[in-house]
């Protein structure tokens, strides 16, 4: 059974942690573990798991707000376009925190409400290993489905970055 509660150790400058960097948190939630790519490297287990619900997800992101300022959460996978209901969870995020992302390998076509992603708080993540041979090779020949999302993602205006994992391949 989940629990309705999040303990989070209390931080101190007598931990060696200056003060300065315990004012605020950033989260990475990993929202499910579905994904459609087989990665070389990845380690995240592609079995059925139990993912929470947009309202759970709303409870521990305002949960964690109530305790600390959040300055970043990451949306990450899997591939959280899986979810159907990640609008829900952006919107939670972006009420919540000063700056969120969707890490995506742009091979799972998506939509989003334009009111979420022109935020100018918001941006994709977009997984990019190289050029197309490599990129190919590390993650499951979807160089061309990244490449139409990082296009479609520029040719609209929308914000994003790469994210690139550094291997003896690349």
């Amino acid at each position: 059974k989940l629990q309705n509660r999040i303990l989070i150790p209390k931080l101190s400058s007598s931990q060696g942690i200056p003060p300065e960097q315990t004012r605020s948190v950033s989260l990475d939630l990993a929202l499910t573990s579905r994904c459609p790519l087989s990665c070389r490297y990845c380690t995240v287990e592609k079995g059925p798991t139990r993912e929470l619900t947009s309202r759970k997800w709303n409870e521990v992101i305002r949960s964690i707000a109530g305790l600390k300022s959040i300055e970043l959460i990451s949306l990450e996978g899997g591939e959280p376009f899986l979810r159907e209901d990640l609008p829900e969870i952006l919107a939670s995020a972006l009420r919540h925190a000063r700056r969120v992302k969707i890490v995506t390998g742009g091979s799972v076509p998506s939509r989003l409400p334009d009111s979420l992603v022109f935020d100018p708080r918001f941006h994709f993540e977009v997984s990019l290993d190289g050029p197309a041979p490599i990129h190919n090779f590390l993650r499951d020949q979807s160089y061309p489905q990244a490449f139409h999302f990082l296009r479609a993602c520029l040719r609209a205006g929308i914000r994003v970055r790469f994210r690139t994992v550094i291997s003896r391949h690349n």
